[in-house]
């Protein structure tokens, strides 16, 4: 397989937040191209998390997460619909996946991380699992004695595989690839069901 096809999976082959009316209006108010400044994420940080959107959706034959503002869906989102833990818990994650990058490559280039998402994203099932359970484990602990170790591995994969599913919602949910990419119809017409998906739409999926 391919670099480019590899990228292209992380970023396609995995679930994705739920498309809800508070999730689509976040999405619109996106499409502003007026000056931006983040809510959640520290500004100090934007440029690396940019830089993993890039990755996760780099621009083939489509626009790259850059180029559809996915970073402030993302901040957005954070703000809006996610609570204060959870957002501290993501912030947390976010500079385990940093500071590990840098620790396994001594630095943080677009090489470094796109290996480090790779580890991360592709992961056997086994080591993703115990992941989870580290994680589980800690909060566990957190909520019971106030204080526990930190599982940075288990905060990195946390942090990724939240950026990894609001980008693919982010990027699902564009204006753009919604009118441009996927099967849409603005004054949708009678339900079908069970026909063929090649004869519909050409293979498409339909846009929201």
């Amino acid at each position: 397989m391919n670099r480019r096809q590899v990228l292209k999976n992380l970023g396609y082959t995995f679930g994705a937040t739920a498309m809800t009316p508070t999730v689509l209006s976040i999405l619109q108010s996106c499409t502003n191209t007026e000056g931006w400044s983040p809510k959640i994420i520290p500004a100090s940080k934007t440029a690396d998390l940019e830089a993993v959107l890039d990755i996760i959706l780099p621009k083939t034959d489509t626009p790259s997460a850059s180029e559809l503002n996915l970073i402030r869906f993302v901040d957005a989102y954070m703000d809006i619909v996610v609570s204060e833990k959870d957002q501290n818990l993501f912030l947390q994650g976010w500079d385990a996946f940093l500071a590990i990058t840098q620790s396994e490559n001594s630095s943080t280039d677009a090489a470094a991380l796109e290996g480090q998402l790779v580890k991360y994203l592709r992961a056997e099932r086994p080591k993703q699992g115990k992941w989870r359970q580290d994680l589980y484990s800690y909060l566990e602990e957190l909520e019971k004695n106030g204080t526990a170790d930190a599982p940075q591995e288990a905060l990195a994969y946390n942090s990724i595989s939240r950026l990894r599913d609001l980008a693919v919602t982010g990027f699902r949910g564009s204006e753009y690839i919604g009118e441009q990419v996927l099967a849409y119809a603005p004054i949708p017409g009678q339900q079908q069901g069970c026909v063929d998906l090649m004869e519909t739409t050409g293979g498409k999926s339909w846009s929201l």
